[in-house]
Order: C-alpha cells, then structure tokens, then sequence
C-alpha cells in the first residue's frame, strides 16, 4: 500500500528510520564563526525528530530532512523604506496602505484601567485584550536593548532560525532555516524567495539564552514564570508574519512595529483550512477577499508598546507592517478540555507517523488508532463544525480501514470549507487507496487549482502519478513544484527516479547533478 504524506524538508538524504544520530549529526553542524548555545541545539533537534515526516515510495523509504540553506532564490525587496531612530524599517505608504485597517475588533485597554480580577474574570480563557501603556514599550521594556545596532553588535554571530509563515507552523512553531543574526539583519531579512515571501525570525531559544529577558519588566498582571511556559522571539519586514494556527494562553508583545492579527474562536477553524494549506500573504490575497461576514475573522493591528493577550484554543495568524520586533510569552500546558484533546494527541503523532509506514505490529498499531480516534471523535461532540477534527478524524479513520466513515469527514470538512486544499489533497489519497484513480486525480487537480503555490500539491500529485504509471505526466508536474522549491532535494530526487522509469538518461543524469549541487551547499 502506498500513502501519500507531505514532503516537508529541502534536503533530502537517506537514512536508517531507525537510527536518529545520523539525522541530529546532519542538522547541527559546528560552525566556528557562529555561537549557539548548545542545551538550544539539542531542544531543536528534539523538534525535528518528533516533526518528521516520512514517505514511502514502493519498497524504498525515504526521509526528507531540512538542512539549512540559502541560495539564489533570495531577492532583495525592501529598497527605500523609511528607518526609525532605533535602526528599523517603519513601512512604506505601499505596505501600509495594503494592510493597514481602520478599525479594530479587540478590546484595547490601559493597564492603568483593568485589574486582576477583572482580567479573570472577563478575559482570562474567553476573548482577546489589547494592554495600552501610558509611555508605550517603555513601561515594561529597556528597548535599547532591542535596537537594530545593539541586537547586531551584541549577538551578531548568534544563531537564528527563520522561516516563511507556512514551513514555521509546518515544523512545530520553530523556524527551520539557521542564520546568524548580522547576516539575517544585513542580508535575508530584505529578501524574499520565489513565491514573494519574506524570511521571518520564530525562534524559541534566541531570546531565553540572551541578555534580552533583563530588559523586561513586565506588569503584575502579565506575570509568568519560566518553567511553566515558553518564550519566543520574533523579527521579521513588512508581510512577514505565520499562517494560522492555535496553542494555550499567550502574550504578544510588541517592541518596534506593528502587527495585524487575524483570528477565530475555537469552535471555527479559519476558512483555506487548518493544516497550513495558505501562507499567510497567499490567504490574505486569495481567501480574505471572498469572505462574507459570517466568515470573516476577528481583526486588529496591534500597535508598538501595545501586549495582545490571546486565550486558549483560538485561531490566529499575523501579518507585520515594517520591521517588527516582538516577544511572545506562551504556556507549555493548556488549561481547558478542548486544547487538552489537542495536546494529547501531538503526544501521539510520532506513532500515527509510524503506523502510515507501517512500522508497528497489529497490537500498537490498534492501541495507536483507537487512541487517536478517541480523542479525535471526543473534539468531534465539543467542535462539531470545525473543519480541522474532521479532516483529523477521516484520516485515522483511513488508517483503520473504515473508508466509509472516513469519506464522510473528508467530504464534510470540504463542504464546511470549499477553500480547505489539505482536504481535497486528502480525499484524492482516500480515492487512490481505493482504487478510484479518475476521482483521485480530479481532486488533486483541484487542489492545484485552489492554490497553485503549495509545493504538497505538486509532490503528491506527482507521486500518484508515478505509481498510476503516467510518468511523463508526472515529470510535469514535479518540474513545476521545482519551480516552486528549486531547493527542495526531494523533488529532484523524485524527478530524477521519474526519468529513470522513462528512459531519459539524460535529464536524470542532469536532475542527479543537481542533487550532487545542492548538497555540496550543506
């Protein structure tokens, strides 16, 4: 049986499945002109470990696994805009006029003007709050500290990870790319890839191994304590921001800049879909324009100086006029019963991943599936209508071979959301595993059609068409998903073994150079 699963990484390498060393060897390589602090080395590799994501092609298994680089896909596009006192692009009248809104959705108040209590028993777990400062970032920040040229000379060889709005949710909250920060600062950040989207900093070890947590003074009532929740440290220009998604109670806190949130409650998932089918400029371009009122999201610009507290459980996503520099506050353990359910199960995603290759023997496997459908059919009764459970729920369905039902949640979540290109994506792998080839291909025609700048499309499509033996078709097809990705080793290889079942010698010959290239850059 052959499943269909994202390919994730640019790097592609083949490796025991088995055997992780070779893998945490591949993804932190000493360099001796960057500084990174070892104990962040170690938690990022954790995180990639449990983010895999595992293709299985006849009888050969591969990894795909990001390694981290840059090439001539960057290009420079933030030419001419205005700097602030403190180093920082402020946005130009473009950028502003195109994200910029007159109205906000959210409550905005003093810090001056709400107590403790109030905060619980209003807020706390129930809606969003803007918290306004009387003198701005200086209330609760040294924002020297956080300058463009103090952040440089201070940290300039220190290590970042960055990433684009729809690979930083793909792998776990984390960038995926490493960089220094001079080199970020002076280079990357005024560049774009192929597809006009800005690199964006989403680390969660930068600002816990610097000096910056002695710059932060926060409030009584924003008070949070390390071991009990993560922090984060976010940088990025004008249309940097992630695509949508949720966790437990956080803080936004913005230093330089300015943010506009886009948000929904728990009991909705975004329309285009929760997994990350959209970056979020591709939402903002495409899906936002057709959205009637009911479907239109909470919506505010969070100004700098300005802490964004967002409850449990909500949707969320960000989009970043000029440079903006914030710190987010986040708690590792959610509090209420639906997000308990979604915690449980990322507890179980490295298993699922094992049973889609079929690693585990009949008992785990069942353990795994009927754990799983437990706490996929228990968000079902909280979250009726949400899009999200019921695409989770049809492929645990899939796996345990109750296509009927899994057909039902697959075609439900499309109907509650024509716009979820995962979900077609999903019932076109339910069709093939069927058998049912002509259905399976319209859906991911449709997908492609939905949006045609989601590699996933072109990688799974493709694979169905090599394995339903249209491999000309299928050289097309992962031709334009390298016109997407140029970097991305997977594709290539994968063009490269299409030309070999061709017969054409020559290109795959060509495609293996390239492979040999890409690698060479690691």
């Amino acid at each position: 049986m052959f499943f269909f699963y994202q390919w994730n990484l640019e790097s592609y390498k083949k490796y025991d499945c088995r055997n992780k060393s070779n893998l945490q060897q591949t993804l932190f390589r000493e360099n001796p002109k960057m500084k990174i602090n070892q104990k962040a080395a170690n938690k990022n590799v954790s995180v990639f470990n449990r983010k895999l994501f595992l293709l299985s092609l006849g009888a050969c298994l591969v990894a795909f696994v990001k390694i981290p680089i840059f090439s001539q896909w960057l290009f420079d596009s933030k030419a001419g805009e205005i700097k602030d006192s403190n180093g920082w692009n402020v946005g130009d009248e473009e950028a502003l006029r195109r994200f910029s809104i007159s109205f906000c959705d959210i409550d905005r108040k003093s810090i001056s003007d709400i107590t403790s209590k109030e905060f619980e028993h209003q807020y706390r777990l129930r809606k969003p709050l803007i918290l306004t400062f009387q003198n701005g970032a200086k209330d609760w920040i040294n924002s020297s500290m956080w300058s463009r040229s103090e952040l440089k000379k201070k940290y300039g060889q220190w290590l970042l990870l960055v990433g684009n709005a729809r690979e930083i949710v793909r792998h776990g909250g984390n960038g995926h790319i490493q960089t220094s920060v001079e080199d970020f600062l002076d280079d990357k950040m005024q560049k774009t890839n192929l597809q006009g989207e800005p690199l964006y900093v989403f680390d969660r070890y930068f600002y816990q191994d610097s000096d910056l947590p002695s710059s932060l003074k926060f409030p009584k009532l924003l008070k949070f304590k390390e071991h009990l929740h993560d922090s984060l440290f976010f940088l990025g220009s004008t249309g940097t921001g992630v695509t949508f998604h949720k966790h437990a109670d956080a803080w936004n806190a913005v230093v330089f800049g300015k943010k506009r949130w886009f948000l929904y409650p728990p009991k909705k998932a975004p329309p285009g879909g929760i997994p990350f089918g959209f970056t979020i400029l591709e939402w903002f371009d495409t899906i936002y324009p057709t959205l009637d009122e009911s479907n239109k999201p909470i919506e505010c610009i969070q100004e700098a100086g300005e802490i964004l507290y967002l409850p449990e459980s909500y949707y969320h996503s960000t989009l970043n006029i000029g440079d903006t520099v914030a710190i987010g506050i986040q708690k590792k353990e959610p509090a209420t019963e639906i997000e308990k359910l979604f915690y449980e199960e990322l507890k179980y995603h490295s298993q699922i991943i094992e049973v889609k290759n079929q690693r585990l023997n009949s008992t785990e496997k069942e353990f795994v599936i009927n754990k799983q459908t437990q706490i996929q059919e228990s968000l079902l009764k909280l979250l009726p209508a949400n899009t999200e459970v019921h695409l989770k729920l049809s492929e645990i369905y899939s796996l345990a071979g109750r296509f009927n039902e899994a057909f039902k949640h697959s075609t439900k979540a499309m109907e509650l959301d024509p716009l979820f290109v995962v979900a077609y994506l999903t019932i076109a792998n339910q069709f093939f595993m069927l058998g049912r080839n002509t259905k399976a291909e319209e859906m991911f025609q449709k997908a492609m059609v939905i949006n045609p700048k989601l590699w996933d499309v072109y990688a799974q499509y493709g694979s169905f068409l090599v394995n339903t033996h249209h491999t000309e078709q299928a050289i097309e097809i992962f031709q334009k998903g390298i016109e997407l990705e140029p970097n991305m080793t997977a594709f290539w290889y994968h063009l490269m073994m299409a030309q070999i079942q061709l017969g054409d010698t020559k290109g795959a010959e060509i495609s293996s150079q390239q492979m040999e290239r890409l690698n060479a850059q690691h």
